[in-house]
Protein backbone atom coordinates (compact mmCIF):
# COMPACT_ATOMS: atom_id res chain seq x y z
CA UNK A 1 0.00 0.00 0.00
CA UNK A 2 1.22 3.38 -1.25
CA UNK A 3 1.42 5.19 2.53
CA UNK A 4 1.51 9.07 0.85
CA UNK A 5 -1.76 8.64 -0.99
CA UNK A 6 -4.03 10.53 1.20
CA UNK A 7 -1.42 13.56 1.66
CA UNK A 8 -0.63 13.88 -1.89
CA UNK A 9 -3.96 12.99 -2.85
CA UNK A 10 -4.68 16.49 -0.69
CA UNK A 11 -1.83 18.21 -2.23
CA UNK A 12 -3.68 17.87 -5.58
CA UNK A 13 -7.21 18.85 -3.94
CA UNK A 14 -5.31 21.86 -3.01
CA UNK A 15 -3.99 22.29 -6.10
CA UNK A 16 -7.12 22.10 -8.02
CA UNK A 17 -9.37 24.08 -5.34
CA UNK A 18 -6.38 26.69 -4.20
CA UNK A 19 -7.86 29.38 -7.31
CA UNK A 20 -4.15 28.58 -9.19
CA UNK A 21 -1.68 29.32 -6.05
CA UNK A 22 1.35 27.78 -5.81
CA UNK A 23 1.41 24.97 -3.81
CA UNK A 24 4.65 24.38 -1.94
CA UNK A 25 5.23 20.21 -2.01
CA UNK A 26 9.02 20.29 -1.08
CA UNK A 27 11.41 17.79 -1.95
CA UNK A 28 9.45 15.11 0.03
CA UNK A 29 6.62 15.54 -2.22
CA UNK A 30 4.48 16.26 0.93
CA UNK A 31 2.36 19.74 1.61
CA UNK A 32 4.14 22.56 3.71
CA UNK A 33 3.29 21.97 7.59
CA UNK A 34 0.69 24.49 8.54
CA UNK A 35 0.20 26.89 11.21
CA UNK A 36 -2.24 28.26 13.57
CA UNK A 37 -2.11 30.36 16.86
CA UNK A 38 -4.53 29.15 19.13
CA UNK A 39 -5.67 30.14 23.18
CA UNK A 40 -6.52 27.63 24.95
CA UNK A 41 -9.71 29.41 26.06
CA UNK A 42 -11.40 28.93 22.73
CA UNK A 43 -10.79 25.03 23.08
CA UNK A 44 -13.84 23.98 25.46
CA UNK A 45 -16.13 24.95 28.09
CA UNK A 46 -14.28 24.71 31.06
CA UNK A 47 -10.95 25.62 28.78
CA UNK A 48 -8.45 22.86 29.22
CA UNK A 49 -4.73 23.86 30.70
CA UNK A 50 -3.28 27.46 29.49
CA UNK A 51 0.09 25.18 28.32
CA UNK A 52 -2.17 24.44 25.33
CA UNK A 53 -2.15 27.87 23.94
CA UNK A 54 0.53 28.81 21.59
CA UNK A 55 1.84 28.09 17.95
CA UNK A 56 0.18 24.91 16.81
CA UNK A 57 1.64 22.72 13.68
CA UNK A 58 -0.70 20.67 11.27
CA UNK A 59 1.63 18.44 8.97
CA UNK A 60 0.59 16.02 6.73
CA UNK A 61 2.83 12.90 5.93
CA UNK A 62 1.59 9.58 4.06
CA UNK A 63 -2.11 8.68 5.64
CA UNK A 64 -0.94 10.67 8.91
CA UNK A 65 -1.35 13.90 10.40
CA UNK A 66 0.51 15.43 12.89
CA UNK A 67 -0.27 18.01 15.31
CA UNK A 68 2.24 19.80 17.24
CA UNK A 69 2.91 22.66 19.75
CA UNK A 70 5.13 23.33 22.62
CA UNK A 71 3.62 20.80 25.08
CA UNK A 72 1.79 19.03 23.26
CA UNK A 73 2.33 16.26 20.17
CA UNK A 74 -0.25 13.87 18.66
CA UNK A 75 -0.87 11.43 14.97
CA UNK A 76 -3.13 10.12 13.80
CA UNK A 77 -4.42 8.86 10.45
CA UNK A 78 -6.76 10.26 8.20
CA UNK A 79 -8.12 10.08 4.64
CA UNK A 80 -9.83 12.26 1.95
CA UNK A 81 -13.49 11.22 1.19
CA UNK A 82 -14.78 13.98 -1.64
CA UNK A 83 -14.54 17.20 0.02
CA UNK A 84 -13.83 15.93 3.75
CA UNK A 85 -10.81 15.75 5.42
CA UNK A 86 -11.86 11.78 7.70
CA UNK A 87 -9.36 11.59 11.12
CA UNK A 88 -9.43 8.39 12.96
CA UNK A 89 -7.55 7.79 16.30
CA UNK A 90 -7.45 5.72 19.62
CA UNK A 91 -9.29 8.13 22.34
CA UNK A 92 -7.20 8.27 25.97
CA UNK A 93 -5.31 6.98 27.57
CA UNK A 94 -3.19 5.33 24.79
CA UNK A 95 -4.27 8.50 22.35
CA UNK A 96 -4.38 12.10 23.09
CA UNK A 97 -7.99 12.92 22.83
CA UNK A 98 -10.94 12.60 25.55
CA UNK A 99 -13.70 10.72 23.07
CA UNK A 100 -17.64 9.74 23.32
CA UNK A 101 -20.36 8.08 22.24
CA UNK A 102 -23.45 9.39 21.70
CA UNK A 103 -25.15 8.76 25.00
CA UNK A 104 -22.16 10.66 26.23
CA UNK A 105 -19.78 7.46 27.96
CA UNK A 106 -16.63 7.87 27.18
CA UNK A 107 -14.96 5.73 24.83
CA UNK A 108 -11.53 3.78 23.92
CA UNK A 109 -12.62 2.57 20.57
CA UNK A 110 -11.36 4.46 17.83
CA UNK A 111 -12.98 7.02 16.61
CA UNK A 112 -13.42 8.68 13.30
CA UNK A 113 -13.98 12.55 12.92
CA UNK A 114 -14.95 14.87 9.52
CA UNK A 115 -14.16 17.83 8.23
CA UNK A 116 -15.32 19.92 5.26
CA UNK A 117 -11.93 21.52 3.75
CA UNK A 118 -11.58 24.73 2.11
CA UNK A 119 -8.26 25.98 0.36
CA UNK A 120 -7.82 29.41 -0.18
CA UNK A 121 -3.90 30.68 -0.88
CA UNK A 122 -2.31 29.84 1.69
CA UNK A 123 -5.12 28.86 3.62
CA UNK A 124 -6.69 25.59 4.75
CA UNK A 125 -9.83 25.74 6.54
CA UNK A 126 -10.82 23.16 8.17
CA UNK A 127 -14.70 23.01 9.51
CA UNK A 128 -16.41 20.40 11.62
CA UNK A 129 -18.92 17.99 10.46
CA UNK A 130 -18.56 15.48 13.32
CA UNK A 131 -15.90 14.08 15.71
CA UNK A 132 -16.88 12.66 18.95
CA UNK A 133 -13.41 14.01 20.56
CA UNK A 134 -14.23 17.59 21.67
CA UNK A 135 -10.93 18.88 21.82
CA UNK A 136 -9.82 17.19 18.89
CA UNK A 137 -12.51 19.07 17.42
CA UNK A 138 -11.67 22.24 18.82
CA UNK A 139 -7.81 22.31 17.99
CA UNK A 140 -8.67 20.82 13.94
CA UNK A 141 -11.73 22.83 13.18
CA UNK A 142 -10.37 26.44 12.26
CA UNK A 143 -8.17 28.18 9.32
CA UNK A 144 -4.41 26.92 9.34
CA UNK A 145 -1.37 29.20 7.14
CA UNK A 146 0.88 27.31 5.31
CA UNK A 147 4.17 27.88 6.64
CA UNK A 148 7.09 29.69 4.12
Amino acid sequence: MNRAGPALALAAFIVVTSCGGDLDVGSSDEPAPYLAKIDASTLGDPPPADALSGIWVLSLEGDSYRLEQESFRVEEDFVLEEDEFVVSGVPAPEGAFNCYLERGERTLERTRGRYRIEMQDDELTLSLVEDPCPLRASILARTWRKSR
